[in-house]
């Protein structure tokens, strides 16, 4: 009887099984290699299109999103019909080994182009230091190879639709490619064969160390790069990777390890989609932002910003065209090298960004923003190595926007070729913040000739420059440091990104102990402070952010926001159109509006 209790239960289990497999199988069906060619021909035409719409209107949310979406969702699909490819084509005909060729050809291609796509997103703009429309020249060129690829995608569709049902091309039964023997094959090619592979397994190796360190955050200096770059650059790596795992499965034999090989392909597909977690995570980012402005400021704050402010803000928090093709940019003026100090050997310079033209009708309204670069006190410099990219956006909506150097304690001795010489010396942060207050008199004196509003002021920075921004406005707002900073300046708001309060003695840089945490400066009249902190940020260790939002409303100021984006490391705002820096930007530019007009 004991026996035959269990017989149900097998009974069902096998059911259970059986109807598994048939909806496998069934399932498999409908991914023949005409379904998805036809599939795929459908995505890349309406790709095509909507990248195109995207390029004529891109203020159009509909269209912001729309094009986004499905140019991922195209690549992928690109990238699965070569997967597919791979398994059926047979390489023997004439036929296979040119549809083999282009297969390869696609996969270098797209390696380019979103090589292409990072540099002009990242790299270009930092290399311009122009005025005019000078994102047209990255943005264009990111626009006709992304377009490129979108064809080249098309035609390989084309090309496995036309011969899908032709037996001599495919072996369509089985999952068993037919063998393919080289027995004369040159040297130079088995050479660059073994190059590529070797590539490839880096990359490969690369990116499940990137989904490990997405998973379970940073704990060190190397942990933490690699936070950083999974973190902003994670839709890249995924596609990126995605396509260099079909890569390594053309390049390695099937016959040897068959369970290796497969597990390969396994892993493969895992890592691309934890990669894509910060993208997933993002809607959650927003709610959580939006939840921080509110508690802060109010539920209608949005109610305060009038249309004629709104058009020149982004008009959503975040777009995948946007990630992909840049934030478009409207005019601005810049003049370089401005020196406004010099004393005791040192030479401290600032750059100044400034709109195209004086247009009272731009939301800045010549309000001022200080930007102070990171570096941990010891490096880094104005300009390119401090998003300047953001310098240019604020200036093209009306603010007057200060890049400034100032004295950097030099640990090493050396030169790390970011950091100009003139500017390392036996620096404290005393003086530092000497070399800031130096500034603001500077600015009190000279402040009209590049229109500066000095009545509506804003301070931000990285790391340690948001460490100073964070000490300089609170000491400004303060009223006893006159001495230092100067009177006739008023501060409206804080911008700090990942502030490393209280970790200048960590790094040998002394000072007094109110400057290396200037948090007992915080009290009920300081001005409002947005924070912007990742959660993979080592410094998150320290409840840095959290400590500065406790003060605030200890002192029973509520003018404190954390932002904080999910998976991001250390300098998340650095890819700037990325989703972190997107997500900043949308809150930032609403801050600064209603902060300088006092709505808030």
């Amino acid at each position: 009887m004991k026996e035959n209790s269990y017989l149900p239960k097998n009974k069902n289990r096998n059911h259970y099984i059986k109807f598994l497999f048939e909806a496998f199988n069934k399932i498999k069906t409908w991914f023949s290699l005409k379904n998805i060619s036809s599939f795929n021909i459908i995505l890349n035409s309406c790709s095509i299109a909507s990248t195109i719409l995207y390029l004529l209107i891109p203020d159009i949310i509909v269209a912001n999103n729309f094009a986004g979406s499905i140019l991922i969702l195209t690549i992928f699909a690109d990238i699965f019909l070569i997967y597919f490819s791979e398994i059926y084509l047979n390489k023997n005909s004439s036929f296979g080994r040119r549809l083999n060729i282009l297969c390869y050809l696609f996969l270098f291609n797209g390696f380019l182009t979103l090589l292409l796509i990072f540099s002009g997103n990242f790299i270009f703009p930092i290399l311009y230091f122009n005025q005019k429309n000078i994102i047209l020249f990255p943005r264009g060129l990111i626009s006709i190879n992304l377009l490129v690829l979108l064809s080249f995608g098309l035609l390989l569709s084309v090309f496995h639709l036309k011969k899908h049902d032709q037996t001599d091309f495919w072996d369509l039964k089985n999952f068993k490619k037919k063998k393919k023997k080289f027995p004369n094959l040159p040297k130079i090619k088995m050479i660059f064969k073994k190059i590529l592979k070797l590539n490839s397994y880096f990359f490969y190796i690369f990116g499940i160390c990137s989904a490990i360190v997405l998973i379970t955050g940073p704990f060190e200096y190397v942990t933490e790069i690699i936070a950083a770059i999974s973190g902003q650059l994670g839709l890249y790596l995924s596609l990126f990777l995605f396509a260099n795992t079909i890569l390594l499965k053309k390049l390695k034999k099937k016959k040897r390890r068959r369970n290796k090989f497969f597990n390969l392909g396994i892993i493969g597909f895992i890592i691309p989609i934890i990669l894509l977690l910060p993208l997933f995570f993002t809607p959650l980012t927003i709610n959580s932002a939006q939840k921080e402005f509110n508690s802060a400021f109010g539920n209608d704050w949005e109610e305060k910003i009038p249309e004629d402010a709104n058009k020149y803000f982004l008009n959503s928090p975040f777009s995948i065209s946007k990630y992909l093709l840049g934030i478009s940019q409207k005019d601005y003026k810049v003049q370089t090298d401005i020196k406004y100090y010099e004393e005791e050997g040192l030479s401290l310079y600032f750059d100044v960004y400034m709109p195209w033209k004086n247009d009272k009708d731009l939301p800045g309204r010549n309000s001022t923003l200080i930007r102070i670069h990171g570096g941990g006190w010891a490096s880094g410099d104005k300009g390119m190595q401090n998003v300047p990219q953001i310098n240019y956006y604020f200036a093209a909506q009306g603010y007057i926007v200060f890049d400034i150097q100032y004295g950097l304690k030099d640990n090493t001795g050396s030169n790390d070729f970011i950091t100009p010489s003139h500017v390392k010396g036996n620096f404290t942060l005393n003086d530092m913040i000497n070399h800031i207050g130096a500034f603001t008199r500077y600015l009190e004196a000279h402040g009209n000739e590049y229109g500066a509003n000095l009545e509506s002021i804003f301070l931000s920075g990285g790391s340690s420059g948001g460490h100073l921004a964070l000490v300089a406005g609170l000491c400004m707002s303060n009223g006893k440091f006159n001495h230092v900073f100067s009177s006739k300046l008023t501060i409206k708001g804080i911008i700090p990104y990942y502030p490393a309060n209280g970790m200048a003695n960590f790094l040998g840089v002394q000072g007094d102990e109110i400057f290396i945490n200037p948090n007992s400066l915080i009290d009920s009249s300081s001005p409002a402070c947005l924070i912007f902190q990742g959660t993979h940020d080592v410094l998150n260790y320290f409840n840095i952010a959290e400590n500065i939002k406790t003060k605030y409303l200890e002192a029973g100021n509520t003018k404190c926001v954390i932002i904080w984006h999910n998976f991001a490391g250390h300098a998340c705002e650095y890819y700037y159109p990325g989703y972190y820096n997107q997500i900043s930007l949308y809150y930032l530019e609403r801050f600064m509006y209603l902060s300088s007009r006092d709505l808030i």
